[in-house]
């Protein structure tokens, strides 16, 4: 089974320093469709599944992208597109996210 939009936007909140995911939370929170006293004690899989649920990986690529984090942000976007591709090509186009609620 191959990687989720989830696994892909959570292993790139595990591999932020604890100053780069509130960096990551507060650029998050700018644009008030999520706010910061929400999400400021949430775990990864927790703010994971608010972005899911909102935005998905190009939001995400961007808020990193917004903190300096360019190589975090391009690996997330080539895995989710090679997930992307891989799926097309099984005839399944999933990505693993959800509809937004």
């Amino acid at each position: 089974m191959g990687k989720t939009v989830n696994d892909l936007i959570l292993g790139a909140l595990d591999s932020l320093s604890a100053e780069q995911l509130k960096r990551f939370k507060r650029k998050l929170s700018e644009r008030q469709e999520i706010s910061y006293g929400l999400i400021e004690k949430e775990s990864n899989v927790d703010i994971t599944e608010r972005i899911i649920r909102k935005f998905a990986v190009a939001h995400t690529a961007e808020v990193l992208r917004a903190i300096d984090l360019h190589d975090q942000a391009e690996d997330l976007e080539k895995e989710a597109n090679a997930r992307q591709g891989a799926s097309s090509v099984a005839g399944m186009g999933d990505t693993g996210g959800r509809a937004s609620e």
